[in-house]
């Protein structure tokens, strides 16, 4: 069961649309019961030579409340000879009972060379950029390098910059941007922000956006801290409502208030 990380997943077979011209349903961006509980027919099917099966979730941060229930009943009594492979590089969104059912096994990231090497060998310019704001992650830059036009979104330039004159930046200007992006990219891209301005508040080098460090270190010697912390959490929690159906554009307009109101004096 999987969903590519940064698009659109995969519908099951069942939920095709006939092709009668009438409009087919949007893909999912989660992993959903049904797919859990086709995997029930799998579960009864000898293995070949009575083998062991591996049942793959990727990413298992795209499980939903209600599929993780589902695979939450079936961690309780799991079938015999099976194991389960849930893939996340954000686990801190996965059910706590669900991780409780599981055996850590954290994976490091390449060195940094190894990594940029590798980018640069897939024809990743600027490599350094593109793997600082994947957050050191190869195969996450290379899908950003491949989806975004810079490595550093304009309008997070155009939202740093005026902060760091102590200005306020035109918010609804930067909604209207923001709501043709996915909320949960945007979101992202903010919590990002975060890290690096609490980074060089604390006289460490910013981690995601180098190309922003001089107007960060800005931000960052005018701020609050405690009100940045306040923020962060505040947007961590705002992140849970990436994928609901909200107005977009409220949505980001509201968000970028928060954010702009936390990082003035």
């Amino acid at each position: 069961v999987a969903v590519e990380e940064g698009a659109d997943a995969a519908e099951p077979a069942e939920d095709a649309e006939p092709a009668t011209g009438t409009a087919k349903r949007a893909p999912s961006k989660e992993i959903r019961i049904d797919q859990i509980r086709s995997l029930e027919s799998w579960f009864n099917t000898a293995t070949h030579r009575g083998g062991w099966r591996v049942a793959l979730l990727y990413p298992a941060h795209a499980l939903n409340v209600v599929s993780s229930n589902a695979l939450l009943k079936v961690l309780e009594e799991p079938p015999p000879h099976t194991v389960f492979l849930l893939v996340a590089d954000a686990p801190d969104r996965l059910l706590p009972t669900l991780v409780s059912r599981c055996r850590r096994l954290p994976l490091p990231a390449p060195d940094p060379d190894t990594a940029l090497q590798w980018l640069r060998d897939q024809n990743v310019e600027p490599a350094r950029e593109w793997l600082a704001a994947a957050g050191g992650a190869p195969l996450a830059a290379l899908r950003l390098a491949q989806s975004s036009e810079a490595a550093c979104p304009p309008w997070l330039t155009q939202l740093v910059g005026p902060l760091s004159k102590g200005q306020t930046p035109d918010v609804g200007t930067l909604a209207e941007a923001l709501e043709k992006v996915a909320a949960s990219e945007w979101i992202d891209t903010l919590q990002r922000l975060y890290t690096d301005l609490m980074l060089a508040s604390a006289g460490a080098p910013a981690r995601y956006f180098p190309a922003l460090a001089s107007a960060v270190a800005q931000v960052a010697a005018r701020m609050n801290p405690a009100k940045v912390a306040e923020a962060a959490r505040w947007l961590t929690r705002q992140r849970a409502l990436a994928t609901h159906p909200l107005n977009a554009k409220l949505f980001a307009h509201a968000t970028l208030q928060r954010v702009v109101l936390s990082c003035l004096a």
